[in-house]
């Protein structure tokens, strides 16, 4: 199951791209500023990000170069309204890997972010374990090893589990 991340400001367009990409076995998480954006992004738990360039905090731009210095090479594709061709330039400069104008149709998101994980760059193998816990980035899913009872986690309780490794 592929994971997104959408971030992205709006959220009636977040929120209804999140419920279209559950529907076609997608697993999403949405964040609706640039902070938030970063952080999760960072986290090592997403095949993709989903990411607009106008955000509060912290823009699209701003995050971008954060990612890349970070040598974090996780896929992203731009959902912006930003059409202008210096605005594309520069979201590729900075290291996008797909570039969507606003309004745009649901199945060619959908081929976008089909594209981009076949590129092999999306594939994630970071295996987390502590004790008798481990994580399971497919399922996303914090396992027990000792009773195989497990839980799904958001982004955040993946970057506290980390940090307290």
């Amino acid at each position: 199951m592929l994971k997104v991340l959408i971030v992205e400001d709006s959220c009636s367009l977040a929120d209804t791209l999140k419920i279209i990409l559950e529907k076609e076995n997608y697993y999403v998480d949405v964040v609706y500023n640039g902070k938030k954006g970063y952080e999760y992004a960072a986290s090592g738990m997403y095949d993709i990000v989903l990411l607009d360039l106008m955000l509060p905090e912290l823009n699209g731009y701003q995050i971008l170069k954060k990612l890349r210095i970070k040598n974090i090479d996780i896929p992203v594709i731009i959902i912006s309204a930003k059409s202008e061709l210096d605005d594309k330039v520069d979201a590729f400069q900075f290291g996008a890997d797909d570039y969507l104008i606003k309004p745009f149709e649901i199945k060619e998101l959908i081929m976008r972010i089909e594209a981009v994980a076949r590129r092999g760059n999306s594939t994630n193998t970071i295996t987390l374990e502590c004790g008798n816990l481990k994580f399971d980035h497919n399922t996303c899913e914090m396992i027990n090893k000792e009773n195989d009872k497990s839980v799904k986690i958001s982004g955040k309780e993946l970057q506290l589990f980390e940090y307290f490794i």
